[in-house]
């Protein structure tokens, strides 16, 4: 049976709290573990003393970024099923390692879009901040080892990630979801919403699958991004 799994990474930098959001579509049979507690480990979302295990995101990703970001907690958890949720605080936080450069202002940075499998259900896109001046090169473009970094970033999102769970492999493949637009219950004037399809059982569960794109393969920006919604007092 396969499964959706939503995983959240939550950062901080100059005191704005940064969300970067993934969806997987999961199969094979958990033994010791639960879906969400695989996934998680298999993105390096289980550090051992501040460090992610070599070749996993959270690994890649810090080469890219200061010490200043710090990645504090990644929560994983299937929307369809309320006992399959992994949440892991780090401890210590998990901190970038590029050193000796000023980071510049949370609206700037790291872009990442990805290809588009299904005409109905549009890219993903992700940005990650805590871009220094050393960087960003003439025009905002992104110096080349500090790219050369980048692809390897975008290659690990693309990728179908596994884990043994005693024996047992586990694998997760990277989807897009397209969500349903809802009216918020009680809202006035009517506002709307997206959630993953209802009703939250087997039957929504399968249509949402169903309404997901695959073969997703990322590719990053060669110019430094902007974002207003990180902007300093907004922290999102």
């Amino acid at each position: 049976m396969s499964v959706l799994l939503e995983v959240t990474l939550n950062s901080t930098y100059s005191n704005q709290q940064c969300i970067n959001r993934w969806n997987y579509i999961g199969s094979g049979t958990p033994a010791a573990v639960s879906m969400s507690f695989a996934l998680n480990a298999a993105l390096g979302f289980h550090p051992s003393g501040g460090t992610p295990p070599s070749g996993t995101l959270l690994a890649a990703l810090r080469p890219v970024l200061p010490p200043t970001v710090e990645f504090e907690q990644a929560i994983c958890l299937n929307p369809y099923d309320p006992t399959d949720f992994d949440a892991e605080p780090f401890v210590p936080h998990v901190l970038g390692t590029l050193t000796g450069d000023v980071g510049l202002s949370p609206i700037n940075a790291f872009g990442f879009r990805s290809n588009q499998t299904r005409r109905d259900i549009r890219r993903g896109y992700k940005r990650f901040v805590g871009v220094v001046e050393g960087a960003n090169t003439a025009g905002g473009g992104i110096e080349g080892s500090v790219f050369s970094n980048l692809l390897t970033i975008a290659a690990i999102m693309g990728d179908t990630l596994t884990y043994d769970d005693s024996g047992n492999t586990l694998t997760f493949i990277p989807c897009i979801v397209k969500k349903e637009k809802y009216v918020v219950p009680d809202s006035d004037p009517v506002r709307h919403a997206f959630r993953y399809l209802h009703p939250l059982d087997d039957s929504g569960r399968d249509a949402q699958i169903a309404l997901s794109a695959t073969g997703i393969a990322w590719e990053p920006y060669t110019t430094v991004r902007s974002q207003t919604s990180r902007q300093y007092g907004k922290g999102s």
